[in-house]
Formats: C-alpha cells, structure tokens, sequence
C-alpha cells in the first residue's frame, strides 16, 4: 500500500555514514526549531541571552555525554564541537 512506511535496509557497512549524514540534517535543523527545554525558544534565539546560553551549554553538554557513552558501547559518536561555534557558545 501506498501509505504504508517502506523500511529500507542500509548495508553495515554504510550505516555509519548514513547515520552521520541523518544527525547533521536533524542537528542543523534543529538550531531553528523551538525547544521546550528552551522555554519555547529556538536555540540561535535561546543563544541571545545569558539565560539561554546557559540553558544551550547544559543542553549541549547532555548531548555530548550521551555521545560518550555511545563510543565507549562501540557506537558512532556525533561530534557537537561546530554547534558551540555556530551559537557562539564558550566552553
């Protein structure tokens, strides 16, 4: 049928590159994306006060840590460093 999803089987070998592309796309989008954690706010709005880059470095920080653990269980890890620049966030 036509409206049933189409499942697609991705070769082991390509997963890892398939993935990143899809966590790139799903990351750039979501910089304009509104938040709940972010009261709301996207985060390049949340980036324009100092509640909200504190509210962005927690977020981040969450994120890069859940990524740890995917590398230490073998997984591909997403790289978060290009974030901090795009919202001109310091460490």
């Amino acid at each position: 049928r036509a409206d049933e999803p189409t499942s697609v089987r991705v070769p082991s070998e390509a997963e890892p590159q398939v993935l990143g592309e899809h966590l790139e796309r799903h990351y750039r989008d979501w910089l304009d994306i509104p938040v709940p954690a972010l009261g709301g706010r996207t985060p390049r709005a949340a980036a324009r006060s100092k509640a909200g880059r504190e509210q962005l470095k927690t977020l981040l920080k969450d994120f890069e840590n859940s990524e740890g653990r995917a590398t230490l269980e073998g997984r591909v890890a997403y790289d978060f460093s290009w974030m901090w620049d795009e919202l001109g966030l310091e460490r």
